[in-house]
Order: structure tokens, then sequence, then C-alpha cells
């Protein structure tokens, strides 16, 4: 309820249609930003006073401090922010279009008027770009709906990564909507190495989300899979807890310790 109670669900969604929830929660990880940022402060506090002190963080009130623009909005014309999908603020045009395949999508968006010249002759029309509904912002972010319908019509025309291609070539702003498996063959994604292959006992070789920052020094890796149950019960409970063998054993025939789940029970 962080998202509904903060009023940043009422602002989530398309035009015409109802309030839409992020789906991420956004109350759980900016808390944990101001709680990492309070943290230091109180730390530095502490270093140079030699006093503690108590941390109240809301989950609720750190929802609501995103909400900062639009509320100083109100206040300010006494117009509610309307919802607006995927386009823009700012720019015009500015949204995710349907391609030709099924269910995919482009982004696009025009920040300035180049972009927006150069986006006219990707899609054939260079008589778009002077079209009087289009000719400045102003009048393309009235035009919208007009705007989006013509751009749907070519992009509808087009392969996703068709589209991309010839639109980032051209310096227009747009990128594919990834589905779970383009994520594995992204170009960009290989050539960053964002994912990497690890052989694990029980399902083999798979691809896993590698290391997501580059640190000059120690960059880091991924470098054994993850455990299986009491994959390693004998060193911990011999090297680290100096129990004999016999007393692992008794451990493991009791189920106090084992390498199999063991049955679960309804209270």
């Amino acid at each position: 309820g962080q998202e509904q109670l903060s009023g940043m669900a009422h602002m989530t969604g398309y035009r015409g249609e109802g309030p839409m929830k992020s789906g991420i929660n956004h109350g759980d990880p900016i808390t944990g930003s101001h709680a990492a940022g309070v943290l230091m402060a109180a730390l530095r506090y502490r270093r140079k006073t030699g006093k503690g002190m108590f941390i109240d963080v809301s989950q609720q009130e750190s929802s609501v401090a995103l909400m900062g623009p639009e509320v100083l909005g109100y206040q300010m014309t006494g117009q509610e922010p309307e919802r607006q999908g995927n386009r823009s603020g700012w720019y015009a045009p500015a949204n995710s279009y349907p391609c030709a395949d099924e269910d995919r999508w482009v982004t696009i968006v025009a920040t300035n008027e180049h972009q927006w010249q150069s986006l006219a002759k990707v899609m054939d029309a260079p008589n778009l770009a002077d079209d009087a509904r289009f000719s400045t912002l102003e009048q393309r972010r009235e035009n919208h709906d007009e705007l989006d319908k013509i751009i749907s019509e070519w992009t509808a025309t087009q392969e996703i990564y068709v589209a991309t291609k010839k639109l980032q070539d051209a310096g227009v702003p747009s990128g594919p909507v990834l589905r779970g498996p383009d994520l594995l063959k992204d170009p960009h994604y290989a050539d960053r190495g964002t994912f990497v292959t690890v052989d694990h006992s029980q399902v083999g070789p798979k691809q896993y989300p590698g290391i997501p920052w580059r640190m000059s020094a120690t960059p880091g890796k991924v470098r054994w899979p993850s455990p299986t149950l009491g994959q390693h019960n004998r060193e911990v409970y011999s090297e680290l807890l100096g129990l004999t063998g016999i007393e692992i054993d008794q451990l493991d025939e009791t189920g106090i310790i084992g390498t199999k789940p063991t049955g679960s029970r309804i209270i």
C-alpha cells in the first residue's frame, strides 16, 4: 500500500485508464537508499561527538518524498498531474511503439529538433517534419496522439532490431523493449559481458547475471556456482566447529543436518 498511500499509483498508468502499481514497490528501494544515507550521517555525528542516536526511517514517508515535483506542481497550478503512460513530460514524440512481430515494441524519443528531423528521414516521411501540427515541440506535444498514430504505422512494418538500428544510426534515441530471452542474445549485453556461464552440478551450464559494476583494481567475478544443500557440512562442522567425524555422522543420522530437504509438516 506504500505506492497507493503516497499518491504514486495515482500517477502511474495510461491516460483514460485507472491507477497502476509500478511493479517494484518503490517504498522498498528508496527507503533503503534513505537509510544508508542517514546511517552514514549518524556515524559521522558519532565520530565527531562520541554520541549515538536513534534513527526512524519510514517507508511511507520515503515514498511520499518521491512525489515532490507533483505536490509542488499542484500547489503552483491547482491542477492534478495527468497520467501519461510511456510519454515524456518534456519531449515529443516519446513513447513505445508496436513493431512487426507480435507483442514487440520499440521506444523512440526526439529530444531536440535535429533528432525530430532525423526521425522523419528514417521514416521516409520528409514532409512530416514540416507538417504544421508538428513543426515545434509545443505543437508536437499538443498533437501527440496524432503523431503516435503516424509513427506506429511505420514501426508496425519494421522488425524491432532493424528499426532500432536505423534510428540509432541516425542519432535518434531508441531501444528495443526486451523480453526475457532477448537479454541473453542482446549484442550490447554480450559486448559488456553482462551474463556469465556457470556450470552447476545439478542443472548444468547456465547463463547468470554477472557483477553489475566494474572496478579497475578489484573487478570481481563469479567464482563458483551456488552450493547445494549441505554441500559444505563436513568443512563447516569439522574445520570451523571442530566436531569429529563420528559427531558429524550422528548429526546427519538424526536429521539435524543433511543433504536432502526434510519432509514438511503442516501445523
